[in-house]
């Protein structure tokens, strides 16, 4: 059997050639009982002559017309079976005609089916091509283009513009002067040789969109070459995120670092403080103010007390604290952010200040605050760039609609804690615009933080974005934009208001209104000032460090009281035993070894929870301040090191507190 006819489609071809052979055997059957009637004609007609001329048939004289009809009948005969074998031969050919011809027509059925394979594949791959977010640039050994896909155009800025306008033209007009010449000068050689070539490319789309492109080029076999182009912008704008968001992580875990450093630092030079300054004390006690001497204890005392506030500048900018709102002074994150300043502005920028105010309480957060004043004046520092200028700080307290302006800005009753501020822009004169973000409620007293400048000032355009957050006019390299967006959440945060006014060429100023606490500070009584050590009042102190330890006693025993000493929390444990209502008052290191502070407190309050105590540290006061809310044994903090006046306060509030307690009791 022939191999076409393993495949049962094929015998449909033959349908036409059994058709045909079935047709001429049916003829050919004809044409033989055609035969077989003439044959019986001309026997008939034999014997009819026979009969009829039996003597002119023998002698063959029979006459013409009879001869005639022979003749007929002979031709007629012969013709016969010509037609036969004509017959025979028609259908034989017409078979194998059909048989040549529909294995031809299997063969063109079989290129016929794998064109349209290839035709789908070929569509296939161009819908793949199309819709692939590379693009994709075809190109014909004449260095013409012959392809382009739809993201190819896109990131060529051609969307816009017939494809066919490229189509036959030299890939080089895909892109400017500049960057065309390049390519002829760089791209060309190394392709010419290696046949491929891989690089960035930077172009600029039509609508001014500056883009990172990777482009690659392949030679094709034969001829021709691929180009493919791949959209890095996104990416290297993230990578360059990452790398910033890592390197503003490693600055964190770095601050952190620091700043558990200098906590653990801060314990062990405030002893030393603490002994130095007590000391520097009694001898300014001790010595006639007329002699030198008392001025150098003075001296001593007064680099001490530097000391101290240097370590608490760098405490708090390492420290953590968090979001919650309490009561605090406005003048010390002012006071800090000051410190920090001077010693980082350049020596162009004058820096004037009016914080005359001893105190300015406020509910607030320290760290969100001092995080507001560090943005503004260094967005002030960088508006003052490249020339000479001046930076003002000052810290008022006013009461609202007090002063001329802000008249318009007063309500007369403060909104909900849920509303949101209200932003009023207003364009007063050519380049000087104000900005008011919430409401002063009238008849409230409130804290002004100022902080001005006199750098390039803002426009309005720039005013309607400034809370925006990451805008900024700043370059990449100077910061993110979010100063004022932060400066946003604190005032928000706090229930105050702010106003700027900018003036270009002139400079800016921000006013952040900080509403005063309500709480007011009671005056003390002058019973619960004065010293209460009448009858004797007993004091254990608990500190490891012998230096600080026999300065402390030195100054309580000053004060007038009687003092016993232990050097840890165990051997305090086993005095508090042995004489369970012998102190009045326990003071204690918290840092100290085998048991600290607060785990002396912890144990002495089961057996003695009226006993009060006061907690030394070396560390932040923030950061113990939850303490007194979870021990009540524990009445006060002290910081290291100690001042005698301090000292001498607070032992008279907790000792006053506490016979208060007893009395009630």
């Amino acid at each position: 059997m022939p191999a076409f006819f393993k495949n049962y489609k094929s015998l449909i071809h033959f349908i036409p050639g059994l058709v045909i052979l079935v047709f001429g055997m049916f003829a050919l059957h004809t044409s033989v009982l055609l035969m077989g009637d003439h044959q019986a004609i001309k026997k008939q007609q034999e014997n009819n002559i026979a009969t009829l001329f039996p003597e002119e048939q023998a002698d063959g004289n029979l006459p013409p017309q009879i001869l005639e009809a022979r003749s007929i009948i002979n031709r007629l005969l012969h013709n016969g079976v010509w037609v036969y074998w004509s017959v025979f031969a028609m259908g034989l050919a017409g078979f194998v005609l059909v048989i040549l011809n529909a294995d031809k027509m299997r063969r063109l059925q079989v290129v016929d089916e794998e064109r349209k394979k290839n035709l789908s594949l070929l569509e296939s791959r161009l819908a793949a091509m199309e819709a692939t977010v590379d693009g994709i640039c075809l190109i014909d050994g004449s260095c013409r283009v012959t392809y382009i896909n739809q993201a190819f155009q896109h990131m060529f800025g051609l969307q816009e513009q017939s494809v066919e306008d490229f189509i036959g033209k030299p890939w080089i007009d895909l892109f400017c002067e500049e960057e065309g010449r390049k390519f002829k000068e760089n791209v060309m050689p190394i392709l010419d040789e290696s046949g491929s070539w891989r690089g960035m490319v930077s172009l600029v789309k039509p609508d001014g969109t500056p883009a990172q492109i990777e482009m690659a080029f392949q030679r094709l076999e034969g001829d021709g070459t691929v180009g493919t182009a791949r959209d890095m912008t996104e990416k290297i704008k993230s990578e360059h995120e990452k790398r910033d968001i890592q390197a503003q992580l490693y600055q964190a875990q770095k601050m952190e670092a620091i700043g558990r450093l200098a906590g653990g630092i801060a314990h062990d030079f405030n002893n030393i403080l603490a002994s130095m300054n007590g000391y520097a004390e009694f001898l300014k006690e001790d010595l006639d103010e007329n002699s030198p001497q008392y001025e150098y204890a003075g001296n001593i005392l007064s680099a001490g007390y530097q000391a101290r506030a240097l370590v608490d500048q760098i405490l708090a900018f390492s420290r953590h604290r968090g979001s919650e709102i309490e009561t605090m002074d406005l003048m010390e994150p002012a006071q800090e952010s000051l410190s920090m300043l001077k010693a980082s502005l350049p020596k162009t920028i004058e820096m004037h200040t009016d914080m005359e105010l001893e105190s300015v309480p406020i509910k607030g957060n320290p760290t969100q605050i001092s995080q507001v004043i560090m943005n503004l004046c260094v967005n002030a520092q960088d508006a003052m760039e490249g020339r000479k200028g001046i930076l003002g700080i000052s810290v008022q307290a006013i009461k609202a609609d007090e002063r001329e302006g802000d008249a318009d800005w007063v309500v007369a009753q403060e909104p909900g804690d849920n509303t949101p501020l209200s932003i009023k822009i207003e364009e007063e004169e050519e380049g000087r615009t104000r900005l008011w973000l919430g409401h002063l409620v009238r008849g409230r007293e409130y804290a002004v933080l100022g902080i001005s400048d006199t750098g390039t000032g803002m426009s309005k355009a720039v005013m309607e974005h400034v809370f925006e957050p990451f805008f900024t006019t700043k370059p990449v390299e100077k910061g993110t934009g979010l100063g004022l967006s932060t400066v946003h959440g604190v005032i928000s945060a706090h229930r105050g208001a702010l106003k700027i006014d900018s003036a270009l060429g002139q400079g800016t100023r921000f006013e952040l209104y900080f509403p005063l606490s309500e709480e007011e500070q009671g005056e003390q009584n002058a019973e619960e000032m004065q010293m209460i050590n009448d009858g004797g009042q007993n004091i254990l102190l608990v500190e490891d460090q012998d230096n600080v330890r026999e300065m402390t006693t030195r100054m309580l025993e000053r004060l007038g009281y009687e003092v016993a000493t232990a050097t840890n929390g165990l051997e305090a444990m086993d005095m508090l035993r042995k004489m369970p209502n012998y102190f009045h008052l326990v003071i204690t290191d918290q840092n100290m070894p085998k048991m600290t502070g607060i785990e002396l407190i912890e144990q002495a309050y089961i057996d003695h929870p009226d006993l009060p105590f006061i907690l030394l540290s070396g560390y932040s006061e923030q950061k113990l301040q939850d303490i007194i809310q979870e021990h009540p044994s524990v009445r006060a903090i002290l910081r290291k090191p100690i001042a005698k006046a301090d000292l001498e306060t607070k032992l008279a509030q907790v000792l006053g507190e506490s016979e208060k307690d007893k009395d009630a009791a």
